[in-house]
Formats: C-alpha cells, sequence, structure tokens
C-alpha cells in the first residue's frame, strides 16, 4: 500500500532523483522520507490538522456576509488578522516537521551539510498566498545545515502510484527470474 506522500515523493523523485522527502500539506498534513532500513525503529503517524488561510479584509468581509454575520471593519481586520496568525503558525508548524525529518536524513547519512528536495503536494500549499514563502523562509531557520528545495507534486497520487507499481513489479520479476 502506497500513500500520497508515498506518490507525491515517487512522483517529484521521476523528475528529481535527490528527492527523498514527501509532504502533503492541505487539510491536515502528512510527510514520509527515504532511509535505510536499519535507522527504522518503529512505523506510525498521525495526520495533524492545520488551521489554514490567509485572507484580505474584502474577503473577510465576503464570507462574514455570507454566513449573515452584520461585520464592519474592524471585524474585517480581526478575522484577517487571525487568519494570517493562524496560516503563519500553520506553516512553522509543518517547518518543524520538516525541519526535523531533513536533519535526521543529514545525521544518518553522516553529512555535514544535506541538499535534497521535497516533493509536495496539497491545496493549501498549492493555493494559500504566502504559505511556501512561509515554508522556505522557516526551514532555513530551523535547517540551516540543509539545502531544501521544493517542487510541485503534479498528480502525485495517481502518477507516484504508477511509478511505485513500476518499481515492485521490476523488482518481483527479478527476483522471479533469479
Amino acid at each position: 500500500m502506497v500513500n500520497d506522500t508515498v506518490g507525491t515523493m515517487m512522483s517529484c523523485g521521476y523528475r528529481d532523483q535527490s528527492c527523498e522527502i514527501g509532504m502533503i500539506i492541505g487539510t491536515g498534513t502528512n510527510a514520509c522520507y527515504m532511509d535505510e532500513i536499519k535507522n527504522v525503529k518503529r512505523v506510525g503517524g498521525e495526520d495533524i490538522r492545520m488551521c489554514r488561510g490567509k485572507i484580505g479584509l474584502q474577503k473577510a468581509q465576503e464570507i462574514l456576509s455570507e454566513l449573515d454575520l452584520p461585520a464592519g471593519p474592524v471585524d474585517c481586520q480581526i478575522v484577517a488578522h487571525q487568519t494570517h496568525t493562524l496560516s503563519t503558525r500553520s506553516a512553522q508548524l509543518c517547518t518543524a516537521a520538516l525541519a526535523s525529518i531533513a536533519n535526521r536524513i543529514r545525521v544518518n547519512q553522516r553529512l555535514d551539510h544535506l541538499s535534497t528536495t521535497v516533493g509536495v503536494d496539497g491545496t493549501v500549499y498549492k493555493k494559500h498566498p504566502n504559505f511556501s514563502k512561509q515554508l522556505q523562509e522557516t526551514v532555513r531557520i530551523l535547517a540551516p545545515k540543509c539545502d531544501i528545495t521544493f517542487l510541485v507534486s503534479e498528480d502525485g497520487s495517481g502518477k507516484g502510484h504508477c511509478h511505485g507499481t513500476m518499481v515492485y513489479t521490476r523488482i518481483w520479476t527479478n527476483q522471479l527470474n533469479n
């Protein structure tokens, strides 16, 4: 079984051989990475649900009106400020997880400096106006010994799963022939 993070990593890994991390940033977030089996102590994970969306005053007014909530300029400023705060915090939490993964890869590979690519997918990463910038800025602070390039996945779920199936089939066929 291959989940969306693995699919994303594999589809991006096909385009960039240095892709060692897959990350989904949508209504929740999840990540995976390549590692040697000797470094895997346990398997498990948990989705972290993220709040998201920096919206401007006009968008705040629009949303509050759709909810039939009378909103003046101050209300819209409060909503815009809160959504900015939540989306910034969300990006920081995602970055903390990503920096931990990148630093773990660097240490496991006994490198002074790691250069890697993160295959990334998800609506928040792709559509939020500032999320990817916040993620990139924060990862430079939290993982200063890692140069991380982000590569947006193109249909990671579909293409990545196909790549995974092809790899599995090739390995299985080679084992049958030997």
